[in-house]
C-alpha cells in the first residue's frame, strides 16, 4: 500500500540507535520484575526456532513458550488492530500480548484498543532493516527491498496502534530466528536496540516482558487521562449518543482537559503517523459545561512542537479574543496534559548518546488539548462561489486582525484551516482556525519560534519553497506578506478544484494541480518548489483566469497576483530570497501590500457585485481534495512526503506528512450533508 510505503520513508532522520538492551530496560522500564534463566529461555526459544521455514512457525513457538512464563497474559496470534472505519490503516502484526485482559474481553474488540505490545516475525536476517556493524561507511539503516519492507510493516503497526488508542507511547519486538530488537516508538521519533542474541541474553527478552507486565499503565504507555465513560447513567448515555450522532454499540470515552471533563467516541479521523503532532479531533459533550458554553463541543488532541516560553494555541486564541479579533472560533479551555506518563517525546534525548549511529536532529513534542465551539463546515462543504470568497474573506480580515490588534501571526493558511457558519440569510460568516504554529510579532519581531519552514505545503508562498530562502537568517522569517500570498493560492486552490471551467476534469486541471500545488524538488535532503507559482503570479493568473466560468472571481484572481508580482521581479538579479518590491512593479496595486487590510477590503467589495453564482455551484473536479490536503503537507521539516493521504499534521511531518489537518474542519459535519458529484 502506497501509505506504508510512505510511512517508512517518513521515519528516516527520525531513527535513533542501537540502544544497549540493558540501557533499554533500566530507562523505558524500571520496574524489576522475576528474572528468569537465560539458559532456559535460550533452549525453549532458540531450539526450536533453528529449523522454521515461515514467520507464522515462529510466532506459534513464541506463543506456547511466553505462555509457560505469563499464565495470566493473553498473547494473540495475528489479530487486526485495525480501525473499521479506516481501512487505510489495515495491518496485522505476527503476535500481540494484552496484559491483565480475558480473552472474551480481547475478543469483543478490545484488540484495536488494548495490546500493549506487538511482535512482527522475520524469517530471514536480510529482512532486518537495522545494521549491526559498527562503521563510518555503513549506515545504521539497510535500503534493501526486504528490509525497507520490514520497516513499513512495524511502522505500519506502531501507527495502527497509537492511532486506534490512547497512548503516549508504543513498545514492539522485531524477532529473528536468533535474535530480537526492542522498540520504542513515540512522536518524535523510534529507539531500536542491539540484537539481543537467544543464545546469550535470551533471558532480556522475557525480562522485558516481565518488566512490561509489573510495569503501571503510564509506564506501558496509556493515557492515564482517559478512561471509559462507565459512571454515567443509561439516560446520560443515550442523549450523549444521540448529540455525537454515534450508534448504541460505540464505546463512550471520558477525556479530561486541565480539571473539566469531556465524553467522546472514536476520533473523527484517523492518525496515519507515529510521527508529528498527530492531530485527533473528536465532537464531544461537554460533561462541565459553563453558563456561557454549549453541550457540543470540538475536542483536539495533539502533540504540538514545543519549545520553552513559547505560548500555545489555548493561550494564542484568548489573547485574540481578548483584543477583540473578529472571526476566530471561541475556546472554552485547553492546555498541555501534565498527568502522570510520558506526555512530553522522549527519543529525542537519546539521539546525541554514545552509542547512537544515526543522531538525527529530533523535534521536542508536548501532548496538548483545546476545546472549542462547533463550527457548522468545512470550506468545501460551502456550495456557492460567494459564500466560498466571502469565507475567505473573513478569515483574511480574521489573519489581518490578529496582526495589526494583537500582534499575532498565524502561519498557516490552508483550505483546512477556514471555516464556516451558515446565516439564515443565506450567507455565510467565516472562521480562521488552528493557531498551533502561530508566533507573536510584537513580543519578538522575525524571530522564527520555529527553526523551520512552516505551513502547509500546497498554499505556501513561492519564497518559502524557494531553494535560495535561508532559514538560519531570522531576516528572511515567515511573514505578513507570506501569509497573504497562501490566501491567493487558496482562492486559486477553491477556483481550479471546484468551480466551473474550461478544463473540467482533464489531464490539463491535473497538470496544473501537480505543477502549482504539487512541485517539490528533493536534492540533498532539502526540498524546494514555488517555481510555477512565482511564474503564476508574475503572469498575473492568465493561465487559470482564461479558462474560468466565474468572470468575477477570475478579476479578482488576476488582480491578487498582480499586486503579488511586485515581490517576484522578473530578473532575478541580487534576489536572495527575501521580500522586495521591483521598482518597475510599483504602481497603486503594487503600493496595497504595505495596507494591512486591501484583500480583505478588496474581496468585500468584488462581492457587492451581481452574478457571482451565475456560473454554477461548487463542484468538486479532482478526486485529491481536502483528504489530500489536509495536512499532509503542513510540516516544519523537509517534504518528502508531501502529498500522502490521510498524514496528520505535525511539524515534523512532510518530510515526513504531518497529516491531518485541518484538524479541526475534519470534526465538524458540513452544512451541505450531501456529497457532490464531480466534474463531467
Amino acid at each position: 500500500m502506497v501509505w506504508k510505503a510512505e510511512a517508512r520513508r517518513a521515519m528516516k532522520g527520525h531513527i535513533v540507535g542501537p540502544m544497549p538492551p540493558k540501557t533499554f530496560l533500566d530507562e523505558f522500564l524500571p520496574t524489576k520484575g522475576h528474572k528468569p534463566d537465560g539458559k532456559q529461555v535460550a533452549k525453549s526459544i532458540l531450539s526450536p526456532m533453528r529449523n522454521v521455514t515461515r514467520a507464522a512457525e515462529m510466532s506459534t513457538i513464541w506463543i506456547n513458550e511466553m505462555k509457560k512464563y505469563f499464565g495470566d497474559t493473553l498473547i494473540q496470534r495475528n489479530p487486526s488492530l485495525n480501525r473499521s472505519d479506516h481501512d487505510e490503516l489495515d495491518t496485522s502484526p505476527g503476535i500481540t500480548a494484552y496484559f491483565g485482559f480475558s480473552e472474551a474481553a480481547v475478543r469483543k474488540d478490545c484488540d484495536r484498543k488494548r495490546p500493549v505490545v506487538f511482535c512482527e516475525f522475520k524469517i530471514s536476517e536480510d529482512s532486518d532493516p537495522f545494521e549491526e556493524r559498527c562503521s563510518k561507511n555503513i549506515p545504521f539503516e539497510r535500503f534493501t527491498d526486504a528490509a525497507n519492507e520490514t520497516l513499513e510493516q512495524i511502522s505500519a503497526c506502531a501507527i495502527a496502534q497509537l492511532a486506534t488508542q490512547f497512548r503516549t507511547h508504543a513498545f514492539s519486538l522485531l524477532v529473528f530466528p536468533k535474535y530480537a530488537r526492542l522498540l520504542r516508538w513515540d512522536r518524535s521519533g523510534v529507539i531500536i536496540t542491539k540484537k539481543i542474541h537467544f543464545n546469550k541474553h535470551g533471558d532480556l527478552i522475557i525480562e522485558f516482558f516481565q518488566r512490561l507486565w509489573s510495569a503501571t499503565p503510564d509506564v506501558q504507555g496509556i493515557d492515564q487521562t482517559v478512561k471509559p465513560a462507565d459512571c454515567l447513567s443509561q439516560q446520560l448515555k443515550v442523549k450523549i449518543r444521540t448529540l455525537l450522532e454515534v450508534e448504541d454499540e460505540k464505546e463512550l470515552y471520558e477525556i479530561l482537559v486541565g480539571e473539566r471533563r469531556f465524553i467522546v467516541t472514536d476520533s473523527i479521523f484517523s492518525v496515519s503517523t507515529t510521527l508529528g503532532r498527530s492531530t485527533r479531533c473528536f465532537r464531544a459533550y461537554n460533561l462541565d459545561k459553563k453558563p456561557t458554553e454549549r453541550d457540543l463541543c470540538i475536542l483536539k488532541d495533539t502533540w504540538r512542537f514545543f519549545v520553552e516560553n513559547r505560548k500555545h494555541e489555548y493561550d494564542i486564541l484568548q489573547k485574540l479574543r481578548n483584543h477583540e479579533v473578529r472571526h476566530v472560533p471561541k475556546a472554552y479551555c485547553g492546555g498541555d496534559v501534565v498527568a502522570h506518563g510520558d506526555h512530553r517525546t522522549r527519543t529525542h534525548d537519546y539521539a546525541t548518546q554514545h552509542w547512537s549511529r544515526t543522531r538525527p536532529r529530533l523535534e521536542t513534542f508536548q501532548h496538548f488539548r483545546l476545546v472549542m465551539e462547533v463550527v457548522d463546515c468545512h470550506l468545501e462543504k460551502v456550495e456557492k462561489v460567494s459564500n466560498a470568497v466571502m469565507a475567505i474573506g473573513h478569515a483574511v480580515e480574521a489573519h489581518t486582525d490578529a496582526y495589526v490588534k494583537a500582534g499575532v501571526l498565524l502561519r498557516d493558511v490552508s483550505a483546512g484551516n477556514v471555516m464556516a457558519n451558515l446565516l439564515k440569510d443565506g450567507t455565510v460568516e467565516g472562521f480562521l482556525i488552528d493557531w498551533d504554529m502561530a508566533i507573536e510579532v510584537d513580543v519578538q519581531p522575525g524571530v522564527l519560534y520555529v527553526p523551520e519552514r512552516t505551513g502547509t505545503w500546497y498554499f505556501l508562498a513561492a519564497r518559502l519553497l524557494s531553494k535560495k530562502w535561508d532559514i538560519q537568517d531570522p531576516t528572511k522569517g515567515h511573514c505578513r506578506i507570506d501569509d497573504i500570498e497562501s490566501f491567493v493560492h487558496l482562492l486559486v486552490y477553491i477556483a481550479s478544484h471546484f468551480t466551473p471551467h474550461e478544463w473540467g476534469a482533464s489531464g490539463h486541471l491535473s497538470c496544473f494541480i501537480r505543477s502549482y500545488f504539487e512541485e517539490c524538488i528533493t536534492m540533498n535532503d532539502t526540498s524546494h518548489g514555488g517555481t510555477y507559482k512565482r511564474m503564476f503570479l508574475v503572469n498575473w493568473g492568465s493561465e487559470l483566469t482564461h479558462v474560468l466560468h466565474n468572470n468575477l472571481l477570475a478579476s479578482v484572481i488576476s488582480r491578487v497576483c498582480k499586486v503579488l508580482a511586485s515581490c517576484y521581479p522578473r530578473r532575478q538579479i541580487d534576489w536572495d530570497g527575501q521580500r522586495m518590491l521591483d521598482p518597475h512593479y510599483m504602481d497603486e496595486d503594487s503600493e496595497a501590500l504595505s495596507k494591512p487590510y486591501w484583500l480583505s477590503d478588496l474581496l468585500r467589495d468584488a462581492l457587492k457585485k451581481p452574478g457571482w453564482d451565475e456560473a454554477g455551484e461548487l463542484v468538486e473536479h479532482h478526486s485529491h481534495g481536502m483528504d489530500a490536503i489536509g495536512g499532509a503537507q503542513r510540516f516544519h521539516v523537509t517534504p518528502e512526503s508531501r502529498i500522502a493521504k490521510g498524514y496528520t499534521s505535525g511539524p515534523c511531518l512532510v518530510g515526513g506528512p504531518d497529516t491531518n489537518e485541518g484538524e479541526y474542519s475534519n470534526a465538524t459535519k458540513g452544512v451541505a450533508g450531501k456529497k457532490r458529484k464531480r466534474g463531467q
